[in-house]
């Protein structure tokens, strides 16, 4: 994964948008996508900020918690409810 952009090129480059130059202008004068000017914009106006977003972050559980708590059954008493009722 690469790393987000600086906070100064994103602030230089929405405030050319701003102050009246067109996006694509701005987007190759400043050597970056028109999409990724968009939606610096998009935050901008959002948010207020043209910082990036969190990155990283919770991810969900995979297994159900019933699984879960039937492994840790399986680790701490050495017999296993799967077995059990097979």
């Amino acid at each position: 994964m690469t790393r987000p952009l600086s906070n100064d090129l994103r602030e230089r480059v929405v405030g050319a948008v701003l102050s009246g130059e067109s996006r694509r202008s701005a987007a190759k004068r400043f050597g970056i996508p028109v999409s990724t000017l968009v939606k610096w914009l998009q935050r901008y106006r959002a948010t207020g900020s043209v910082g990036p977003g969190k990155l990283g972050g919770h991810r969900k559980r995979v297994l159900e918690p019933t699984v879960l708590s039937s492994r840790r059954v399986c680790g701490r008493r050495r017999i296993c409810r799967f077995m059990a009722e097979g």
